[in-house]
């Protein structure tokens, strides 16, 4: 009797288990397409920075974590939550860096969540998610879809964009994210310590959060994207992040700042309207100069051929 361990018995336990959804979830999500999901990707965090000169953030690199090591990822942060891997219709999700919303529909087709959301930063990525979401939508009986999903456009940096208290778990592909010396994500740590309740659970790849965040669990898993494996790590916040008080204030200051711009380019407008304004002036009264000249001239040319024919009758030549 041959007995199967490790990562072959994980693949072939994951393969058995959702056999049906994932002949459904190739067709939503073509492997041979994944060069076309790159693509998108580059057409806003890439090119526009090479056109510039400038070096593309490593932040916005694609990349599509394995949905078996994401299914375990997200079992062991719900246990950690306090559910076990089928009681998630209480439970709120959440994709940071969702991409072509790939991972937020494959968690919306094995599970009933209470919502099951992407956020995204990228326009072209986020519009890629859309219309899986639509086509997902269209064969749900397929897929056995059981949530339907939510994608956002926006940074994860933002307050405003998602009621970011309402997430119990979440998930963060940060292979590529920015991050410190000490393999710290610092910049997601702070954002989610001032966004997320305490208790939320978080989920990172091969990059760690700092303070505010206490490590429950951690495991390795096979992933081709990288070459080989990736180390994923299990969080609970255990801080208080920021009050209603702070979030409603950096609220107001952000919509300060979104007032400020459109007063300066309004400012920019109307001055360009009163140039233009200027210019039609300028041009009216052009337009008027050469009227007169016209008609002057059509004047003393009808003058002249008066003469003229005068000057022929008094000669005998009419």
């Amino acid at each position: 009797m041959l007995l199967i361990t490790g990562p072959l018995f994980v693949a072939m336990a994951f393969e058995t288990r959702f056999a049906t959804r994932l002949a459904a979830f190739e067709k939503l999500f073509p492997s041979e397409e994944l060069s076309l999901r790159n693509a998108a990707s580059r057409t806003d965090g890439y090119w526009p920075f090479v056109a510039r000169k400038e070096e593309p953030p490593m932040a916005f690199t694609y990349g599509e974590f394995p949905l078996s090591f994401f299914s375990v990822v997200l079992d062991r942060a719900c246990a950690a939550a306090g559910r076990d891997r089928t009681a998630r219709s209480e439970l709120s999700f959440l994709d940071i860096g969702s991409g072509t919303g790939r991972l937020v529909l494959w968690a919306a087709v094995t599970h009933k969540w209470k919502a099951a959301r992407g956020i995204e930063v990228l326009p072209g990525l986020h519009r890629a998610a859309c219309k899986k979401l639509e086509a997902a939508l269209d064969m749900r009986h397929e897929l056995e879809l059981r949530t339907i999903p939510e994608f956002i456009e926006g940074s994860w940096d933002d307050a405003s964009i998602l009621p970011w208290a309402e997430v119990d778990v979440s998930f963060a592909y940060t292979t590529a994210f920015p991050h410190g010396e000490d393999a710290v994500l610092h910049d997601l740590t702070s954002a989610l310590a001032a966004r997320l309740r305490r208790g939320c659970i978080v989920c990172t790849t091969d990059y760690r959060l700092g303070t505010g965040f206490e490590l429950v669990d951690s495991l390795e898993g096979d992933n081709e994207g990288v070459g080989g494996r990736s180390v994923a790590y299990v969080y609970r916040k255990t801080c208080e992040g920021a009050t209603a008080a702070e979030v409603l204030a950096e609220q107001l200051a952000a919509s300060k700042q979104q007032v400020d711009l459109l007063t300066l380019r309004v400012a920019a407008l109307e001055a360009e309207l009163q140039q233009s304004a200027a210019e039609v002036a300028e041009l009216r009264a052009e337009r008027d100069e050469l009227r007169k000249t016209l008609e002057l001239d059509e004047a003393s040319d009808a003058s002249d051929l008066r003469a003229l024919k005068e000057w022929a009758s008094e000669s005998g030549y009419l």
